[in-house]
């Protein structure tokens, strides 16, 4: 019997598409005329001359002829989408297609994924901010791993333009805008689009030979907080089948919020999701932006989108400050960073009649749980505030290892996180870090892949998992295990929202915890480190207490991904006032 030992799996088999474009063409084929995109800031004559003229079958805000920003149909997206694809075609054989694309949200970015889907290529989005000054190590990094066939940035200066002539020099070059390059042999995607033409804008290109269902279809890179980052390729049935336990059944949601960077793999997963529905996916801006955010959400009432948990704050915070919710969402998903009561709180504030699905889920692997909260019923959560992020959907198995072991801890036992499932990857694209990866049986015998998640977790009798750090994250003070996210819950009690703790070096226990403010707010150190034991226990004493301003700087620092950076509090913290621990 292994009723008490820390396993649980789904094992309900799945069924994945096999190209990119499959997963999209059944809404195509259904519904051409719905809305697929709309994006705020760009006007609604934006790319006109790049597909046919279409009346909306809905019309999501008011008279579409009077619409002041730019509204596409899925005929027009793949209408725009089949005219680049042609046109690549012709220039880039069949699996010299990957396409690097450093572009911001926009319709731009739909209609480089969509072509890239028709053309059976690889689809590699990047953070656009890449292309700026002081970015140059890391561009060139990116590219000289990538060797990408074709390079798409939102604009070209001279220095981007050169890391390409000297990592890429036989890539086809376009710029996603018309904003002149300053050198030769670059082309856009405004002169393309209108230049070429497509016999139906609801046609696809046609090839000579069967997809190969296991080619990547998606390039992503992890966040690189510890290291360069890990490059990161996912199937087309890899992604189709994350995406089938997307939303409960009989959910059609008709327009759906985007907040997220589109080079983390979640705006991309959801994109594709949206579109299987039907539903209109709403772009507010380039980059997240919390006013227009509620914007959007006034004005458009979408009715489901994802946010991780500094978006929920902050649009908590620009919602509470205007004396409004947003009570259109039935559904809001939220994850992407550890989860606790306090976020919540923060999601049924901000979107009251929403049901709040909680997601677990990482680059490597895609959703691995999920977890449904609605308003009024009670929080799974322990005593240290972290809440259950769920159970395994179809096809997943979890299992909690003893620390630097594969032995399964039991239930209940905090220990090392270990996946399968049929979106997580085998390996690194650059090989790198095999010990993540083992091949070894579940407890019924099934022979896995397993993946090491780097998270330190638990399950619990019934089989729910609660992701309570990094394992990286844990402090470890004498021989005992401590979580930084219950000391930071017990700061946020106190009304430190947003504290960070962190480990640093100590003569006698190896490793205490302290603690980074954003303000002080006036309470003393001693004061703070005693409610904190007060809440959690004498272990979770903190040794040290200071603000941001102590560490030199005003605010935190955040990573690409929207999460403050522990990696850099712990280099501050000792570059100026823990150089040599305590």
């Amino acid at each position: 019997m292994h009723g008490d030992l820390a396993e649980v799996c789904c094992d309900v088999p799945t069924l994945g598409c096999d190209t990119m474009y499959e997963i999209i063409k059944p809404t195509l084929d259904k519904s051409p005329d719905a809305v697929a995109i709309i994006s705020m800031y760009q006007p609604a004559d934006h790319l006109a001359d790049a597909v046919s003229k279409t009346r909306a079958d809905s019309v999501l805000s008011g008279n579409q002829s009077k619409s002041d920003c730019l509204q596409w149909t899925y005929r027009q997206v793949n209408e725009a989408a089949l005219k680049l694809a042609t046109h690549l075609a012709d220039l880039c054989p069949p699996g010299k297609r990957r396409l690097a694309c450093f572009v911001w949200n926009s319709i731009e970015h739909t209609i480089l994924f969509w072509a890239t889907a028709h053309l059976r290529g690889t689809f590699v989005p990047l953070d656009p901010s890449l292309i700026e000054p002081g970015r140059e190590e890391d561009r060139d990094w990116y590219l000289s791993s990538l060797k990408p066939d074709i390079v798409v940035p939102w604009e070209c200066n001279e220095a981007f333009a050169s890391s390409v002539a000297t990592a890429a020099p036989d890539a086809i070059r376009i710029t996603a805008t018309n904003h002149p390059s300053p050198n030769s042999g670059w082309s856009s995607l405004p002169s393309i689009l209108a230049s070429i033409r497509v016999s139906s804008p609801l046609g696809t290109l046609v090839h000579d030979s069967p997809p190969d269902p296991e080619a990547p279809a998606e390039i992503f890179f992890t966040s690189g907080t510890t290291s360069k980052p890990k490059p990161i390729a996912h199937s087309a049935r890899q992604l189709s089948e994350t995406t089938f336990d997307f939303m409960q059944p009989g959910e059609v949601p008709t327009a759906c919020l985007t907040t997220t960077a589109n080079f983390r793999p979640i705006y991309n997963v959801y994109m594709i999701a949206y579109f299987t529905k039907g539903c209109a996916y709403i772009i507010p801006s380039q980059r997240f932006d919390p006013a227009i955010a509620i914007e959007a959400c006034i004005k458009y009432q979408p009715e489901r989108a994802f946010l991780v948990p500094l978006q929920t704050r902050l649009l908590a915070a620009e919602a509470a400050r205007r004396g409004i919710t947003l009570s259109s969402f039935r559904t809001l998903e939220m994850g992407g960073d550890i989860m606790t009561v306090e976020v919540l709180e923060f999601g049924h504030k901000l979107c009251p009649n929403a049901t709040l699905r909680i997601v677990f889920g990482m680059t490597e692997t895609y959703g691995l749980t999920r977890c449904y909260y609605e308003p009024g019923k009670p929080y799974l959560s322990r005593d240290n505030g972290v809440i259950s992020v769920g159970q395994p959907p179809p096809g997943v198995v979890l299992r909690i290892c003893k620390r630097g072991t594969f032995t399964p801890a039991k239930r209940g036992e905090e220990g090392e996180l270990w996946v399968d499932g049929p979106a997580v990857l085998h390996s690194y694209l650059d090989g790198r870090d095999a010990d993540h990866f083992r091949i070894a049986t579940d407890l019924s015998g099934r022979e896995r892949h397993w993946f090491r998640t780097d998270d330190w977790g638990l399950i619990d009798e019934k089989g729910h998992l609660y992701v309570l750090s990094r394992f990286k994250d844990i402090i470890v003070r004498g021989a005992i295990n401590l979580s930084p996210v219950a000391m930071e819950h017990a700061l946020e009690q106190l009304g430190f929202v947003g504290a960070q703790v962190v480990g640093v070096p100590h003569s006698t226990f190896g490793s205490v915890p302290v603690a980074v403010l954003k303000d002080m707010r006036g309470a003393h150190e001693e004061r703070i480190a005693a409610d904190v034991v007060s809440r959690l226990g004498p272990d979770y004493r903190l040794e040290k207490v200071w603000s941001v301003r102590d560490l030199g700087i005003e605010d935190w620092v955040y990573n690409a991904f929207g999460k403050v950076s522990k990696a850099e509090v712990r280099r501050l913290l000792k570059e100026t006032v823990v150089p040599d621990g305590l």
